[in-house]
């Protein structure tokens, strides 16, 4: 198996430029922030480019300009499935940052589809200045998703301090002046989402002790337990293939039965009030004192 391991790569350079960086010195907060909102933003692109079953690798390389702080990230997607990967992750944000920066923060007027020459069908916008743009569907999926819009909101974070300038493109074309990506702290709007708009979205595998059970095997109406935090919460649940062995009694459940899972937890701001939702997307087994049963 290990001869047919092949790698495929993409490279994006990153520079953070401004007076108060002329050191070559930035917080070292908001830059991890800014980088992993960045990381988070290329995996989701990639789920919706190539997939969730092709993970995209992100390496870093440090380097400084004379006035700004740059980075050098490489995209790496390994295995036997490779030939099968699309690699252009990076080049689909830089797309989606600017035509961010072509709706500057305000709803498209207009959005048609027409096919090109080859066929392709591309979507034509038109933003309230009256400017057409032609993108890819990708974009504006992109662009429909809170949460990829929170992701390039905390990138395009360090705007609002000591930041000028974020430029993205080749490291040649920022060397040269010339950045594929060049957002300005004054187009800070095009970028970051108002506070309502923001979500922080979180996925882990927990052990869950069930307080509640629909034992109708729907989607809501289950309660749940978390030791480890001391936290109990409700949640939804998405597994189909549990909801369904629930459903048709394939299981029964005792007090204190626990579960292994996969759960996404996502945070949002809801009329200037902060709201957790949580759903779990995957049910790996149910434990009952030492007895394990396993789900397919």
């Amino acid at each position: 198996m290990g001869e047919n391991i092949q790698i495929t790569q993409e490279r994006i350079s990153i520079d953070y430029d401004g007076e108060a960086l002329s050191n070559h010195e930035m917080s070292l907060e908001e830059f991890a922030n800014s980088l992993l909102a960045f990381k988070s933003l290329a995996e989701r692109t990639n789920a919706i480019i190539n997939g969730k079953d092709k993970p995209i690798y992100i390496k870093i390389k440090g380097s400084v300009n004379e006035g700004s702080v740059s980075i050098d990230l490489l995209a790496q997607w390994i295995g036997p499935v490779v030939p099968f990967v699309k690699p252009i992750v990076f080049q689909t944000i830089k797309e989606f940052f600017n035509y961010l920066k072509f709706l500057a923060g305000q709803p498209f007027v207009k959005k048609e589809a027409k096919k090109d020459e080859n066929g392709v069908v591309n979507m034509h916008v038109t933003n309230q200045s009256g400017q057409v743009t032609i993108v890819a569907q990708n974009i504006i999926n992109m662009s429909g998703s809170q949460s990829i819009k929170s992701d390039t909101g905390r990138f395009f974070a360090p705007l609002e301090s000591t930041v000028e300038k974020i430029k993205c493109g080749t490291k040649e074309s920022i060397e040269g002046d010339n950045p594929e990506v060049l957002a300005l702290s004054t187009d800070k709007n095009s970028y970051i989402p108002t506070p309502d708009e923001q979500i922080d979205e979180s996925t882990s595998q927990c052990t869950l002790e069930l307080v509640t059970i629909n034992f109708d095997g729907k989607t809501t109406g289950w309660r749940f337990y978390d030791e480890e935090n001391d936290a109990e919460f409700s949640s939804s649940i998405s597994d189909a293939n549990f909801l369904e062995s629930v459903k048709n009694k394939q299981l029964d459940f005792l007090a204190g039965d626990r579960i292994t899972a996969e759960m996404t937890t996502t945070k949002a701001m809801v009329s200037q009030r902060k709201k957790t939702s949580r759903n779990i997307t995957k049910v790996f087994s149910r434990l009952r004192g030492d007895e394990v049963v396993v789900f397919g």
